[in-house]
């Protein structure tokens, strides 16, 4: 846990404070992703560690995988790596080779709730370049790898599934 928990934090701090917009989005929306209800965000492997107990946190275990579901106010600083990417999330592929590709795309998950998900705002490059960047820096670690591509398949069928349904 200490290499991951380690590289979560590294990224946390590449990405820093970037946001995919110059202004809050949560204006847009009035902060449908964080009013607290019980919609969560999906954490990476080690972040529940790394994260820990905190004021208006709450984890939810399904399968293997852990959800946290927030009161609707945290410190921003202290907030999990999807509540940093949101409405995005970082789709490797060609998985067979040496370096794996990056593409970030709209979480297919996020089009219900995120006025951005419809992909009329202008977004940050520095946004974006940041996200690659913090991401190549997670696929160091092996749990880390295996999950960003499960999440990756599980994505890619759901998108298909979004596509078919609007043809």
């Amino acid at each position: 846990m200490a290499k991951t928990g380690s590289l979560l934090e590294q990224a946390y701090q590449l990405l820093g404070s970037a946001t995919p917009l110059p202004v809050d989005c949560g204006e847009l929306c009035n902060r449908r992703c964080c009013r607290g209800e019980e919609v969560g965000m999906l954490l990476l492997p080690g972040e529940e560690e790394l994260l820990g107990s905190q004021p208006g946190f709450r984890y939810v275990h399904e399968d293997e995988e852990t959800i946290l579901v927030c009161s609707g106010t945290c410190e921003r600083q202290k907030r999990p790596w999807a509540c940093r990417i949101f409405p995005f999330f970082t789709l490797i592929t060609a998985r067979e080779s040496a370096s794996a590709a990056i593409s970030i795309i709209y979480d297919p998950r996020a089009y219900p709730i995120c006025p951005l998900a419809a992909g009329n705002y202008p977004q940050r490059g520095i946004f974006r370049y940041l996200l690659r960047r913090s991401t190549r820096l997670l696929l160091r670690d092996r749990q880390l790898q295996a999950w960003f591509e499960q999440q990756s398949l599980l994505l890619e069928a759901l998108e298909d599934i979004r596509i078919n349904l609007l043809t």
